[in-house]
C-alpha cells in the first residue's frame, strides 16, 4: 500500500516536471530562453495518432527548445488563434508549435516565408487507425465517442474508422491520409514513428539514433553522439495524457481477413504512397 502510493506520487511528480520542461519552465531553460537569439523556430505537422508527442518530446528534451503553450493546433480550432500566419509570426527562438494541420500551398509559402523549420511525422495508417480507435473509445468527451459506444463490437468499430462517417464529418483514412499527403513534398523534414520509437516501442537502437541525429542537425542544433544517446534514454515514455502503447506493428492483433479487405479496399493507396507497403500483397 505504501509503496503504490509512492509511486503514484512519484508518476504524478514526473509527469508535472516534463510539463514544466516541454514548455520551458523549468530553472534551467528559463535561464537559456533569456538568452536565445538564433535558436529555429519550429513547426511540427502530426497526422493524429502518429507520435505527436513523441515528437514534441524529442524536441523539448533539448536543452534549448520548449513548446509554445498553445493546444496542438488543428483545422477545427485555428481560427480561435487569429489563422496561421499569427501563429507564426508569434513563435519565438527556440520555440515548437504543434500542429494536426492539412497541407495547402498557401501554409506551405507561410512557413518558408518565416524561416520556419518544418518537421512531419508520419506513421504506418494501420497503427494510426486502431490507436485512434481506442483513443476515441477512452475519451468519453471525444466529439466521436458515442458514436463508437453504439457499435456492436470491434470489428464495427474498425469497418466505421476506415471508411469514416459523412453525417458525423468524419473522414475515412484514406481522406485523413490524402489530406495531409502534401507536406510528403515539401522540404519538411520526414520522421518516422518507427524510427523514431527505438527500442522500447518495438524498433530499433540504431535507427532511433540516427533519426535523432538527422532531426537535431535539420534544426540547427547538431549534437554529440554522447547526448543523443542520452536523450534517447528518455525520449519514450508515457507522460503524454494521449500515450497508449506506443507500439509498432499493433494493427496485426486485430486486422481480421475482412478488415484488411476493407482497408485494402478504401486505404491502400495510402499505404504505398506513404510508404509502409510496395503493393497490396500484405
Amino acid at each position: 500500500m505504501f509503496n503504490g502510493t509512492v509511486m503514484r506520487y512519484k508518476e504524478i511528480l514526473a509527469k508535472k516536471w516534463w510539463s514544466l520542461e516541454r514548455f520551458g519552465l523549468t530553472p534551467a531553460k528559463i535561464r537559456r530562453r533569456a538568452t536565445n537569439r538564433d535558436e529555429p523556430k519550429i513547426i511540427c505537422i502530426c497526422i493524429p495518432k502518429a507520435g505527436t508527442h513523441l515528437l514534441e518530446r524529442a524536441l523539448c528534451l533539448h536543452p534549448r527548445l520548449y513548446r509554445k503553450v498553445v493546444r496542438t493546433v488543428t483545422d477545427r480550432i485555428l481560427t480561435k488563434w487569429g489563422g496561421l500566419s499569427n501563429l507564426l509570426d508569434a513563435l519565438k527562438p527556440g520555440q515548437i508549435l504543434v500542429s494536426h494541420l492539412y497541407f495547402t500551398p498557401v501554409r506551405l509559402r507561410d512557413i518558408r516565408s518565416r524561416g520556419i523549420k518544418g518537421i512531419f511525422i508520419i506513421r504506418d495508417p494501420r497503427d494510426v487507425l486502431v490507436s485512434e480507435l481506442f483513443y476515441i473509445l477512452k475519451q468519453k468527451q471525444h466529439f466521436l465517442h458515442k458514436l463508437f459506444a453504439q457499435q456492436a463490437d470491434m470489428m464495427s468499430c474498425l469497418k466505421l474508422a476506415i471508411r469514416g462517417n459523412c453525417s458525423a464529418n468524419f473522414e475515412s483514412i484514406c481522406d485523413m491520409f490524402f489530406n495531409y499527403s502534401g507536406w510528403l513534398l515539401s522540404d519538411f523534414l520526414i520522421v518516422r514513428f518507427e524510427d523514431l520509437i527505438g527500442s522500447y516501442g518495438g524498433g530499433k537502437k540504431t535507427r532511433q539514433m540516427n533519426t535523432l541525429g538527422s532531426l537535431f542537425d535539420f534544426i540547427g542544433l547538431s549534437m554529440i553522439e554522447e547526448d543523443l544517446y542520452s536523450l534517447s534514454l528518455r525520449l519514450f515514455s508515457n507522460d503524454s495524457p494521449t500515450f497508449r502503447k506506443g507500439q509498432i506493428g499493433g494493427w496485426k492483433m486485430y486486422f481480421t481477413p475482412e478488415i484488411k479487405r476493407l482497408f485494402k479496399g478504401v486505404a491502400g493507396e495510402p499505404l504505398i504512397h506513404y510508404g509502409y507497403e510496395n503493393d497490396d500483397q500484405w
